[in-house]
Order: C-alpha cells, then structure tokens, then sequence
C-alpha cells in the first residue's frame, strides 16, 4: 500500500520564513534557516516560533545540522564557511565560524561518538574535520580527484567516514588517511 502526502495533510506551515534548509535536534528543537533569519521552533509545537536568530547573508544555506551527542550546538553551511550556534533555552548566539574552504560546501556532518568533532566536504575536493576546542584550521584534511555531494561520519567507529563523489562512494580512515 502506497501513502500519499498532500497539503492537506500539513500539520503547520511557516511561509512567512522562507526557510532553505531545517535541522532537527534530539532535545525536540527544530531550526528554519533562511537568509535572514534561523528560526527555532519545538517540535512538540509546531506552530508556534520560540526564537528568531537574525543573519543577514547573500548565499542559499546547503546544510544544517544539530549535534547528535551535543544537540544545542547547531551547524549551518554558508558557501565556503559553517557557523555554529549555541541553541539552548536562555539564548542563541553564534559561537564558532569555520572558514577554509575555497568552493561550496556540499555537506557537513557531526561526529556521533565526539561532540566537538564534526566533518565537512565542499567542490574544492577536500574534506575537512575540524574540532571545536581548535577552530582556527581543520585538524585533518583529506584531498579527492573530485568535490564530495555528501559526507557521514560512521555511528559505529568514530576514525570512519565515507563520502560520495559523482556516483563513486569512498570510505575515509582518519588514522590511516591524513595529510595534515
């Protein structure tokens, strides 16, 4: 049996947003990323906004994501730098900003076993894992013949991750592949 979406089965829409990209956190926080803003709703009330974060940037956000073992630290692609932000229910404020790459970042992907470690991938064939404890460079760097779309770290090893590139899916050792 097939189940059809439609939009009579949307529970709660925010328009007014003009939300690009959403994370979801495992503490019930949601976060609507636009251009202009990175709106904070519960997913336990859908309807109702609970912040607003004002940004002010000219590029699309391609990713978001809340760490999974740290799920007020929130992580958003801007082009070629990731800000992250502290969500937490007093306030919201941007942390951290990790700039390095020189072309989009295609994905970003939080560590599940290292809550301060988090991975990215971008168009100018590198693959960045930066701590958050050191921010102003990558603590590892790994290089491909072409960008990565999608990077993930494995749930089960924290030296894993794997990556896909034009149809081809790598698989990454941090301890055995470093060019750091």
């Amino acid at each position: 049996m097939v189940l059809g979406w439609s939009v009579a089965n949307t529970t709660v829409s925010h328009p007014e947003l003009h939300a690009m990209c959403l994370a979801t956190s495992g503490n019930g926080k949601c976060a609507l990323v636009s251009r202009r803003s990175i709106s904070i709703i519960r997913t336990d009330n859908l309807a109702k906004i609970d912040s607003v974060i004002a940004r002010e940037t000219k590029w699309d956000t391609t990713h978001a994501e809340f760490s999974p073992p740290e799920p007020t630290k929130l992580a958003i692609t801007n082009a070629q730098t990731i800000n992250i932000y502290n969500i937490d229910e007093e306030s919201n404020w941007l942390i951290h900003t990790l700039s390095g790459h020189t072309r989009t970042i295609t994905d970003l992907n939080w560590s599940y076993k290292e809550p301060t470690i988090l991975a990215s991938a971008s168009f100018d064939n590198y693959i960045y894992i930066w701590d958050l404890r050191e921010t102003r460079k990558p603590i590892y760097l790994m290089h491909s013949i072409s960008g990565a779309t999608q990077i993930k770290w494995s749930k089960m090893n924290e030296n894993i991750l794997a990556t896909s590139h034009e149809g081809d899916v790598r698989i990454w050792d941090k301890r055995v592949s470093l060019e750091n």
